[in-house]
């Protein structure tokens, strides 16, 4: 790490420039109180901040330690592989087991994998801030150390990688993707974005729903035109609960008698093609409910979009195909689109 910081002292930075923006910093005492750290310890920390990485720290004779920028942010820091996974994950670990016999057994494991992986990555230390402080409240996404140094080393590759991921209640499907961004939302949840060579569209994959990443062996030239900024607002929108999927199904003339005239949604938009079929689109939170209904409709329904839909439904079919001993061209020969 940068500077000979050690994981110890840099939590303690992070943690007092948290306090230091939620106005409890009023004095060295009350930082040293909050931390369980000594008064001297606590000023080396301070002027860490303020000249190591250009904090606009001043003492406030009322509030205390404050920004004079109320705008600042920590700078990037380097991190290897290691350091980064023992700070994302390996301090929520050990919470976990405080306590119990494996305490010794995982703090030695955690503390050999800082050594393992010596390739380094800047890292945002507002994103590391947040993850380390956030309320105790909060919803941590679990994954897998083996998940995560696939990740990395995807990205190293610059190559194109088989990634399995598997949809909530859905098994793991295959996608092959051109990894562009791996983003943390709050400090807390990784996303893999990527372009979706199926799809033909960028796509945001949980990293905690990341089953495997095989890497293909086939670079790919980034799109200079990339822009990540429409889906990380889709990240906060799931995170939020709010978010919605355009859903394009299009139906045969004999299943239009069921639907004309009906509200079956309040985003529906339906079309009269001039075949005589019709296509329904709408906005729809939940897509495995969605799914259970065009599933009625049975040869008369097929779905053009979304990809993750599709994917659900193909598998269902495979499901019920070797379920009744029909194989897997009954799969194949449905009418769900791709």
């Amino acid at each position: 790490m940068a500077d000979d910081l050690s994981l110890e002292d840099l939590d303690r930075l992070l943690r007092i420039d948290r306090l230091i923006r939620l106005g409890q910093a009023r004095s060295t005492m009350q930082l040293a109180r909050a931390l369980a750290a000594s008064p001297p310890a606590i000023q080396r920390a301070l002027l860490k901040l303020r000249d190591s990485y250009g904090a606009p720290l001043v003492v406030d004779r009322v509030r205390g330690y404050i920004y004079k920028e109320p705008g600042w942010k920590l700078p990037p820091l380097p991190f290897t592989l290691g350091e980064l996974f023992v700070l994302l994950a390996g301090n929520r670990i050990l919470a976990e087991s405080e306590g119990t016999l494996h305490t010794a057994e995982v703090r030695a494991a955690i503390d050999q994998l800082v050594h393992q992986l010596p390739s380094r990555r800047w890292i945002d230390l507002e994103t590391l801030r947040d993850y380390l402080h956030v309320e105790a409240t909060s919803r941590i996404a679990s994954f897998s150390y083996e998940v995560w140094t696939q990740l990395y080393e995807t990205f190293e590759s610059g190559l194109q990688a088989f990634v399995d991921y598997a949809p909530p209640g859905e098994p793991p499907v295959s996608r092959l993707v051109n990894p562009y961004l791996l983003y943390i939302w709050r400090g807390h949840t990784p996303y893999l974005i990527g372009y979706d060579l199926g799809s033909k569209k960028f796509e945001v994959l949980r990293a905690d729903r990341i089953r495997s990443i095989r890497a293909r062996g086939e670079r790919f030239e980034r799109d200079p035109a990339f822009d990540p900024a429409p889906l990380i607002a889709q990240i906060a929108e799931e995170q939020a609960g709010t978010l919605t999927t355009p859903v394009s199904i299009l139906f045969s003339p004999k299943a239009i008698a069921t639907l004309q005239g009906r509200l079956l949604h309040p985003s529906q938009q339906i079309s009269l093609l001039p075949d005589g079929s019709l296509r329904l689109q709408l906005k729809v939170a939940d897509l495995n409910e969605i799914k259970r209904w065009v599933l009625s409709f049975g040869s008369e329904a097929t779905v053009e979009e979304p990809r993750a839909l599709v994917e659900q439904i193909q598998s269902d079919l495979r499901q019920l195909a070797a379920r009744y001993g029909l194989g897997q061209e009954v799969a194949k020969k449905s009418s769900v689109g791709s």
